[in-house]
């Protein structure tokens, strides 16, 4: 714990849930007219319940309210097939509006959070990243050394453009919950990509069945009774448009069957529920970005863009930017 001048910053912990979200609510809702407060519910899930952890560090002032909050979500990795360690940046604000100063409350709270979690050893976080509004972006880059990494690319679908493909011999199955089987996938496609954030059944059924807020539909496709890849979807609004939203995507390149059986089922969905077009997000260095359109996607800008620090000695935020394999779920956006 280190205390400066009237604010003391220290790591979160469960009793702070009402002065955390107090903070957050009355900073967000300050500066968005759309903005919806955040529940407890959903508080409690994303920082308490997450298997891999928590990455926060709070400034409480004298009276007890938390005037700063510099937060991750953990996401457990692999690099290159080794176990590796990110932490994804949400939630962060501040109540004095101090701005880029150094010696402000929310530069020193996420410094502590840098300085006790970032690094290159064993159980460090070797990459830090987010989609930060402009002014995060301003201080990271100015007082916690973040890169930016590249802009955040949708990937579009309209009804029109839709190129569905035949498929032969996949069985598609609507589920609740991740199988057993899962952890297997995430092991075959994992050698696939030099960085992906891990998808085994433990992380899934937290990131999407356990949500206390949202409904995601998970679909599996088999192959002779063989798990072949998985897909996560669920209609809603993003940037200001009601749009089917993939929210995750996990096929191995070999399983073109599956790959095409899944996009239809996709489409469906969303011309379904009145959601199209739908809504991809792939890195434009892996191999989605090319056969998603070659299904009909379109790509289209987004305001969003990647921004992080990496820790490790041997690759820099650049490398993470063209190797990192992404969907909108390793986000908060959806």
């Amino acid at each position: 714990m280190t205390e400066l001048a009237e604010i003391t910053i220290r790591s979160l912990e469960p009793s702070d849930e009402r002065a955390v979200l107090d903070g957050f609510n009355r900073c967000f809702g300050a500066v968005d007219a759309d903005f919806r407060p955040r529940s407890s519910e959903l508080w409690r899930w994303r920082f308490l319940a997450n298997p891999a952890g928590c990455h926060v560090r709070i400034a409480v002032d004298t009276g007890g309210a938390v005037c700063a909050q510099f937060a991750g979500l953990p996401q457990p990795a692999r690099i290159q097939g080794r176990p590796k360690l990110f932490s994804h940046i949400v939630d962060s604000f501040s109540r004095r509006g101090d701005g880029l100063s150094k010696h402000g409350a929310f530069v020193r709270t996420a410094r502590a959070l840098v300085g006790d979690v970032g690094g290159d050893g064993e159980g460090d976080v070797q990459l830090m990243w987010g989609l930060p509004m402009p002014s995060a972006w301003r201080i990271g880059r100015a007082q916690l050394g973040y890169k930016m990494l590249e802009p955040v690319w949708r990937l579009e679908l309209e009804e029109r453009n839709w190129l569905g493909a035949p498929f032969d011999g996949v069985e598609l199955e609507a589920v609740e919950r991740f199988p057993d089987e899962v952890d297997e996938l995430f092991e075959r496609c994992a050698q696939e990509h030099d960085a992906i954030v891990v998808r085994d059944r433990r992380m899934l059924d937290w990131r999407y069945v356990q949500h206390p807020e949202e409904a995601y539909h998970v679909v599996l496709a088999r192959r002779a009774g063989m798990l072949v890849g998985y897909l996560v979807y669920r209609a809603g609004e993003l940037e200001g448009r009601r749009v089917g939203i993939l929210c995750d995507w996990l096929v191995p390149a070999v399983e073109l069957d599956a790959q095409h059986a899944l996009r239809a089922w996709l489409f469906d969905a969303a011309r379904t529920e009145d959601a199209l077009p739908v809504v991809a997000a792939f890195s434009p260095h892996g191999r989605e970005w090319n056969t998603f359109q070659a299904a009909g996607y379109r790509v289209r800008p987004s305001r969003w863009f990647f921004a992080g620090r990496s820790f490790e000695r041997e690759r820099d935020a650049v490398w993470y930017a063209r190797n990192l394999y992404t969907t909108l779920g390793d986000t908060d956006l959806v």
